[in-house]
């Protein structure tokens, strides 16, 4: 285990919370799994999924990368990283190591031998995701691929428009920028 360094996760990590990350993992999975396999996804390869919540993403990169591939599952959050192995270990994996942890700290892990490094909707959680992408850029080995997905709130909608949804998404850019960080940062 890797010692946690940094703040909390501002939107919980109890199972409310894990099953609303696995909501919006069904929401946008396809565009996901479309960039991953831009990014060079395949079996064998070793992965980081950073930022793991509730192990959704990492059953599926798990599943990529087969049995002869690796996947490391880091995440701030205690409770979401025993969710995520729990997840995994029900679905019949091995290929993969949980890890509980800060990405802006340093990490007592393998450096420079990562094929791809994801992470989806982590930085806009972090003070200071500059580091967390100097970490995650240490993981990789020469030619390796950092792929990532954020979010832009104030871009978000819904159709038919609906004002309680635009409160929803600037109140949450608020609570980021009164925390420090910046939940518009993709």
């Amino acid at each position: 285990m890797i010692k946690d360094q940094c703040t909390p996760y501002l939107l919980g990590t109890n199972m409310q919370a894990a099953k609303n990350l696995d909501q919006q993992h069904e929401q946008i999975a396809f565009f996901a799994y479309e960039q991953l396999e831009r990014a060079g996804l395949r079996r064998g390869m070793i992965v980081w999924d950073v930022g793991c919540g509730s192990g959704a993403m990492t059953e599926y990169l798990a599943r990529s990368v087969g049995e002869e591939g690796h996947v490391y599952a880091l995440d701030v959050s205690e409770n979401q990283v025993a969710r995520t192995c729990e997840r995994l270990h029900q679905a019949g994996f091995k290929n993969f190591t949980c890890l509980q942890g800060d990405i802006t700290a340093t990490l007592d892990s393998p450096k420079g031998e990562a094929d791809l490094v994801y992470a989806r909707m982590v930085l806009m959680h972090l003070k200071n995701p500059e580091v967390a992408l100097l970490q995650m850029a240490q993981l990789l080995k020469r030619g390796g691929v950092l792929s990532l997905q954020e979010s832009i709130m104030h871009t978000a909608s819904i159709s038919p428009a609906h004002e309680a949804v635009d409160d929803y998404f600037r109140t949450l850019i608020k609570l980021g920028n009164f925390h420090g960080v910046d939940f518009n940062i993709g």
